[in-house]
């Protein structure tokens, strides 16, 4: 199968939606598929994840100030001269909208959009979706979570597939020695609870929701500590 992933800022920011782009793209070329990335061209480049060489990236050049709509053409280009089973994008407003309602009516292929985030959080994003008329071309709608999925059932008024966030247990896995080292590097007693927060530092994150509360549960755990890593 031919897979395209279509995301304006893929090598420009080391975050979480740029994150699962690259590493769902190193896991279908590692089941056999064929995957594209079409992105905006970076420098200097964040690779944050190694993209598999069997990735083909196709990075194109934009200019400042209207980066949005000079990509366009290249995201047409592209989509029209490549023969894509499917096309998965996550936004509406990065270029994305006029090069799939175009190139959708020229070439067949099937269009996914991937929820990474909730109604509360960007509503604009998903009225977008309706206004440019994705929501109605799409093929499926996919929410990362179920939490996701439940509102996003309701706003589009379709039925949305949950797929799940996964985590690579090669990477992710208990590490005493790391764990006891860190403990040490951050001066932490063994009974002492760690909550962590990873994430860009905006206000839609929630750090500041679990600040409010953080003094009225520390009365109640005082071994409580909070760690909060972003940028």
């Amino acid at each position: 199968m031919k897979i395209a992933f279509l995301h304006f800022y893929t090598f420009q920011l080391p975050r979480g939606i740029e994150t699962l782009v690259i590493s769902l793209s190193n896991e279908l070329v590692r089941k056999g598929h064929s995957v594209s990335i079409l992105t905006a061209r970076s420098r200097p480049r964040h690779e944050h994840v190694v993209v598999d060489p069997a990735v083909e990236n196709h990075e194109f050049p934009t200019f400042r100030y209207f980066e949005h709509q000079t990509i366009v053409p290249f995201y047409l280009w592209d989509l029209l001269r490549r023969d894509y089973d499917v096309v998965t994008i996550f936004f509406s407003e990065f270029g994305e909208a006029f090069s799939i309602k175009t190139a959708i009516r020229i070439k067949h292929f099937l269009l996914n959009i991937y929820l990474c985030y909730t109604y509360d959080n960007a509503p604009h994003r998903y009225h977008s979706f309706l206004k440019t008329g994705l929501a109605q071309c799409a093929t499926r709608i996919i929410a990362d979570s179920s939490h996701v999925a439940k509102t996003a059932e309701s706003f589009f008024g379709r039925p949305i597939d949950l797929v799940p966030v996964g985590v690579d247990p090669n990477r992710f896995r208990p590490n005493p020695e790391a764990r006891q080292r860190l403990r040490q590097a951050y001066r932490l007693r063994d009974d002492d609870i760690v909550l962590l927060h990873v994430a860009a530092l905006e206000k839609r994150k929630g750090a500041g929701r679990v600040l409010e509360v953080l003094p009225d549960c520390a009365r109640k755990i005082p071994q409580l500590k909070y760690f909060v890593f972003g940028c």
